[in-house]
Formats: C-alpha cells, sequence, structure tokens
C-alpha cells in the first residue's frame, strides 16, 4: 500500500465483510463451485469502491480473474499475477 501511496494513488480497503465476501467467493473457485452469486458479490464490492472514488480495481488474489472479467465491470480491472508476469519477462530481456 505504500507503494501506492508513494505514487500518489489512494488504495481503498476492504471492509470486514467484504473481505468475508471475497474469501467466500475464492473458496468457491478453488472448489470449482463458483457461481453467478459470486459474479455479483465481487460487481456490489467494485461497485462500492467506485461510489468510493476509485478509477480502477486490481484483483490481487491468483482465483479471483479466473472468472471475474473485464466486462463484469465498468471501472478498469487488472490481475496483478498478470502485471508481475510481465514485468518479470521485462526484467529478464
Amino acid at each position: 500500500m505504500d507503494a501506492l501511496k508513494g505514487q500518489g494513488a489512494v488504495p481503498i480497503s476492504l471492509t470486514v465483510v467484504q473481505q468475508d465476501s471475497i474469501t467466500e467467493v475464492i473458496t468457491h473457485v478453488m472448489a470449482g463451485l463458483q457461481n453467478s452469486a459470486d459474479v455479483q458479490a465481487l460487481q456490489a464490492i467494485c461497485n462500492d469502491f467506485q461510489s468510493q472514488g476509485a478509477s480502477a480495481i486490481v484483483l490481487g488474489c491468483t482465483e479471483l480473474p479466473l472468472f471475474l472479467q473485464q466486462e463484469h465491470i465498468t471501472l478498469p480491472l487488472y490481475d496483478a499475477v498478470t502485471i508481475c508476469a510481465k514485468a518479470a519477462l521485462i526484467w529478464v530481456k
């Protein structure tokens, strides 16, 4: 979070209830049981973040990008794992 703040970004943290919801979604994905209710739960969190002024969403868990796609939300969606992989490829060149 400090690195984001150092770049002028203001991160928005999950509430305890939102974290519990995401944990449930992740558990569903790991078990192969994800469904539309899980997408709706994540959409609700993204909508809440947008109402707080968020300009993008960073998915910081490997399971979430497996089923939450850009077409599910209006804010730009970034997959932290993909970003790290691309940075590693640039670094090794």
